[in-house]
């Protein structure tokens, strides 16, 4: 995805739209699923409120298990 376009979204969603359907986890769900793909949702979606309990192996086990995400496909 090209970044112009990417900064467009994250201004809308972070500007426009209030946090209280911005922070909506059946709203974020959509956007979830098309960037990691529909995999590891839950644990994606739960990564903010869990991270600070994970120890070194878990937390490793995550970040090389959300291979899938879009983000990680294109240039930098």
């Amino acid at each position: 995805m090209n970044r112009w376009i990417t900064n467009i979204i994250l201004f809308l969603m972070g500007e426009l739209i209030h946090p209280f359907i911005r922070d909506n986890k059946y709203f974020m769900c959509l956007f979830y699923m098309y960037t990691y793909r529909g995999s590891n949702l839950r644990e994606v979606m739960e990564f903010k409120k869990n991270v600070y309990s994970m120890n070194d192996e878990e937390y490793e086990f995550f970040i090389k298990n959300s291979a899938a995400c879009l983000a990680k496909e294109r240039p930098t």
